[in-house]
């Protein structure tokens, strides 16, 4: 590969990723999406809920902030 072929693959490769502030705002979409959907879950749970749920969702709250 010639110099010139090197310079054009590395332009291509730079206009098709998104720039740095892009990708961050991105991730805050998602992780807002993330916590609404959470937050909506959450409101539907049952204010007391038995020793056998409460345990349910302390794994599955757990295993959620691991990811």
């Amino acid at each position: 590969m010639n110099d010139t072929n090197k310079v054009t693959d590395a332009h291509n490769t730079m206009c098709a990723r998104q720039n740095g502030r892009a990708v961050l705002n991105d991730v805050i979409h998602r992780l807002r999406q993330k916590a609404d959907d959470l937050e909506k879950l959450a409101n539907m749970l049952p204010a007391q809920p038995t020793p056998e749920q409460d345990q349910a969702l302390w794994n599955i709250a757990c295993d959620l902030e691991r990811r």
